[in-house]
């Protein structure tokens, strides 16, 4: 038995060139139109993927950007009265998470919002619905580092952590806002918030079946 199938390996591994030589003859036996169209239309169709790739990122990108932005800027119309200068606050006084806790959790945004972060530029955690987070300090990431400097980020999120967001199927837009001071302009804190993608997605869809 190991005779006969080396046997067969060898003879396999035989017809390979032949084949190879076989497809070139094929080629080559072709109409130089023949050749040309052939060549003309593969190039035609990866040509056509990549552009069709290209653009459907583009449109993600834009749609991305204008929702985020549109939610960034109902958000911080909203929570944006209900902080202190953040200039000179360290901490948020319990008035103030009151407030934010009755904000968030009730109407338009607690409907809309999975959750909420607010982030001193230390990486200290000065608000979070998470209350397990709130006074903690921790490393900024790649996006908190851009939204410090004055760049809002947004990325959908298809992933799911949990069990509880497996079985709702719902993904998430996080959105990274910096918190400008009014005349300076100089970013004194970040909002971290995730969005419930229903609507971004339908959006999304439609802009890439125009």
């Amino acid at each position: 038995m190991p005779l006969a199938r080396r046997a067969a390996d060898r003879a396999v591994g035989d017809m390979a060139p032949h084949r190879a030589t076989g497809l070139i003859d094929r080629w080559n036996a072709l109409s130089l139109a023949t050749q040309f169209l052939l060549a003309g239309g593969l190039f035609s169709l990866s040509a056509m993927i990549v552009v069709g790739m290209s653009v459907t990122s583009q449109i993600e990108a834009a749609v991305t950007r204008n929702s985020a932005a549109s939610t960034a800027l109902y958000v911080d119309s909203v929570i944006a009265p209900l902080l202190p200068d953040m200039r000179r606050s360290e901490m948020l006084d319990e008035s103030v998470a009151h407030a934010l806790d009755e904000t968030l959790g009730q109407g338009a945004l607690g409907k809309r919002l999975e959750s909420f972060k607010l982030w001193r530029r230390d990486g200290t955690i000065l608000y979070s619905t998470n209350k397990n987070l709130v006074g903690k300090r921790l490393p900024l990431n790649d996006n908190l580092q851009a939204a410090f400097a004055g760049d809002m980020v947004a990325e959908l999120d298809r992933h799911y952590d949990n069990q509880a967001e497996r079985e709702s199927r719902l993904h998430l837009l996080e959105i990274y806002n910096p918190m400008l001071q009014p005349w300076s302009g100089e970013v004194v804190a970040v909002l971290e918030f995730d969005e419930i993608a229903t609507d971004f997605e339908k959006d999304l869809r439609q802009a890439l079946v125009r």
